[in-house]
């Protein structure tokens, strides 16, 4: 995976495959706080990992918690040292339709030109349905009849009702032609909020943050160097305003913090609300 990434591949592999190790390749150098800014050191150590017999390496496009997008050469280059190496690209596109500026190239490849791609889709964001972890996969034949056996001895109690509702709405916005129309105006507020919460961070923090490309948050680097978990923990108890440690995403977050921009993009008062109450803190 890439350092750093979404918490809960890692506990997911584990829970799957006990005794199995998972191999982070830098992504956010945690001095400049610049993502994948020289490609070449993470692919060589992509490399290296897969001469040692890793097989698969996820990418989530955009990312969770950064809300970056690595780079069309990154992911070409990455699925091309999989591929020479029988291993697989998966790409988690949970925050696909979040793209703020151009579409990424990658969101077009089909396993049947790459045999080595396996993507991951869901309607969980772009449908605001957050929790609700409805989505297919798209991959070759036989990892998808694989999969099969795998959902059908684990997976006994989908939710039907939810199931039943994403299906009347994709009906009706397709049969009306609106569906297009409500994906870019969800992604547009996203990409606003994004831009908002940024204008506060620079207004009464001045933080260093990573510029969302998409998704719905952006990383910033604790105060001081304190420790993410105990800054959380304080902050939370002194202002009412929660943060996300950074210690679960990777080693490069060890001192970092996700800000979630996402759950208020309907209200931007209460993002400056409480990007005024951290300042508060932080000054007192």
């Amino acid at each position: 995976a890439l350092d750093p990434t979404y918490a809960n591949y890692i506990n997911s592999v584990k829970c799957a495959i006990p005794g199995s190790h998972i191999k982070f390749i830098p992504a956010l150098n945690p001095e400049t706080w610049m993502y994948l800014g020289d490609i070449d050191e993470p692919l060589e150590v992509l490399k290296e990992y897969c001469s040692r017999g890793v097989k698969l390496l996820v990418i989530p496009i955009p990312d969770n918690p950064t809300s970056q997008i690595p780079s069309e050469e990154f992911i070409s280059s990455a699925q091309e040292i999989l591929l020479n190496h029988k291993g697989f690209l998966v790409l988690d596109f949970a925050y696909k339709a979040l793209w703020f500026d151009d579409m990424p190239q990658c969101y077009s490849w089909s396993p049947f030109d790459k045999p080595n791609i396996i993507a991951l889709h869901s309607n969980s964001k772009w449908l605001s349905s957050l929790g609700r972890r409805l989505g297919w996969v798209e991959a070759d034949p036989y990892i998808i009849s694989a999969l099969e056996k795998l959902n059908e001895s684990t997976l006994l109690s989908p939710d039907t009702m939810h199931s039943i509702a994403t299906k009347r709405f994709l009906e009706k916005t397709l049969t009306d032609n609106s569906l297009k129309q409500f994906i870019d105006e969800t992604r547009k507020l996203y990409r606003d909020t994004a831009h908002f919460m940024m204008k506060c961070i620079d207004r009464y923090l001045d933080w260093r943050y990573l510029k969302p490309m998409g998704g719905l948050y952006t990383c910033s680097p604790t105060p001081n160097g304190e420790k993410p978990t105990v800054f959380v923990e304080k902050l939370l108890r002194e202002t009412g305003v929660l943060l996300i440690p950074g210690e679960g995403f990777g080693p490069s977050l060890e001192y970092g913090l996700r800000l979630s921009y996402g759950p208020l993009c309907y209200q931007h008062d209460l993002i400056e609300e409480g990007i005024e109450r951290i300042s508060r803190y932080l000054g007192d």
